[in-house]
């Protein structure tokens, strides 16, 4: 098997005052394996820093730990997302106090003020975070927190169900790999058996306030205390009122206490006509506090109400393996962003954008991705101004081709074995 992998990335600040998005592209030599990761920070005070500390925190694990993400990929993304997060109390406590604050722990989160006379004041933020690594050019290992997606548009063969492994923890379990066939489709659906060709999967996890596996998981972890069939955080749906408790519910319960989607939102969040969503803190809470998903490293309030660091893992082997004999050629596109791009483009866009086989020839014959992902982002902006105006978002995309092609004689040790 040959494997050629092409990769280039660009970040643009959007019309933010700063930029709180962050990537990496991290390699193992020896085997030719990398790891590519999109981070998008939030919150006021501390938001650029979380993106950066745990972009630095998970290069540096990596190059420790390499061996244990081959040998048991979702144990691995667990811890190192786990202490990628504890990591990153002290880094937010050490910041604020060379800001010039008085910061103390309480009760698993960080409060701070700039004098005795002062009342304390909850410190926010944290970073979504989506991980891809590609082993040796032929399989896909994913785990991710929050709204930095990732897809993988792919012509030359068809996936299976045999290709694919989805991690969890929670006995939900599933939901993490969604095939695309109709452009904004994406949920907790699992890849059905079958196969799809020329296809676009949603490589990460839905961790949006309208996840019913989300909504579950948090009533089990964190129930509310008066209600064992709701969960301890306020799930609604955005409007511009302050007080987020008063937004209408995201849930309605059947009969049998099961949730169900409402579909009252004010206002779509994207092109895909996807509600803006909350989860927000208790009325009872000391601080209020919102985010726009359920899972997060950082946002150490939130975690103490059921937002959750834990990553959702999925393994996928490109090469194939489930049926099919892989054919002589196979080209494929991971494209991980943060959700400034994915607000102006529905999931089969992104995908046909970077395989239309123009954009294909360029990178086979200039032996460069760096032309395409430029084109991309600045169609992105163009997209991003109409559709936001000056509030466009910050925006960062990473793209990775990869060239599979097996030679006949080794198809034929394959079909011998």
């Amino acid at each position: 098997m040959s494997v050629k992998v092409r990769l280039s990335f660009r970040t643009d600040i959007g019309g933010m005052s700063e930029n709180q998005d962050e990537c990496f592209v991290w390699r193992h030599e020896p085997s030719g394996s990398l790891v590519i990761g999109v981070l998008d920070g939030h919150g006021r005070d501390v938001g650029r820093l979380a993106a950066v500390h745990v972009k630095g925190f998970m290069q540096d694990w990596l190059t420790r730990y390499w061996s244990a993400v081959i040998a048991n990929p979702a144990e691995a993304f667990r811890i190192m997302f786990a202490e990628a997060h504890a990591s990153m109390l002290t880094a937010f406590q050490q910041h604020l106090i060379a800001e010039g604050w008085t910061v103390k722990e309480a009760g698993g989160y960080l409060v701070k003020r700039r004098s005795m006379s002062c009342p304390w004041s909850c410190v926010h933020g944290g970073t979504s975070g989506s991980v891809v690594a590609l082993v040796e050019g032929r399989r896909i290992l994913v785990a991710n927190v929050g709204d930095s997606a990732a897809l993988l548009a792919m012509r030359g063969r068809a996936l299976h169900q045999a290709d694919l492994i989805q991690h969890s923890l929670w006995p939900e379990g599933g939901g993490v790999m969604a095939p695309c066939t109709e452009p904004g489709t994406v949920g907790d659906a699992t890849m059905p058996t079958g196969a799809f060709a020329d296809q676009t999967l949603i490589l990460t996890a839905d961790h949006s306030p309208e996840s019913v596996r989300e909504y579950m998981r948090m009533r089990a972890s964190h129930p509310h205390p008066h209600d064992v069939h709701a969960p301890h955080l306020a799930v609604v749906y955005d409007s511009p009122t302050p007080n987020k408790l008063r937004c209408q519910p995201v849930f309605e319960l059947d009969a049998h206490g099961r949730p169900c989607v409402t579909g009252r939102g004010r206002y779509y969040k994207n092109v895909r006509r996807e509600w803006a969503s909350l989860v927000a803190t208790p009325p009872r809470a000391r601080f209020q506090d919102a985010l726009a998903f359920t899972r997060s490293i950082g946002d150490f309030h939130l975690q103490c109400y059921g937002v959750s660091h834990v990553p959702d893992v999925l393994s996928l082997d490109l090469a194939g393996g489930g049926g099919c004999g892989a054919p002589q050629e196979m080209v494929s596109c991971i494209v991980a962003c943060s959700d400034g791009i994915w607000d102006n483009w529905a999931w089969n866009e992104v995908g046909s954008f970077f395989l239309a086989p123009e954009r294909v020839a360029q990178v086979v014959s200039s032996g460069s991705s760096e032309g395409i992902i430029e084109e991309f982002m600045a169609e992105n902006l163009r997209r991003a101004h109409a559709n936001f105006g000056d509030q466009a978002d910050n925006a960062t995309a990473i793209a990775c081709y990869v060239f599979m092609t097996e030679q006949p004689h080794q198809q034929q040790q394959v079909a011998a074995a």
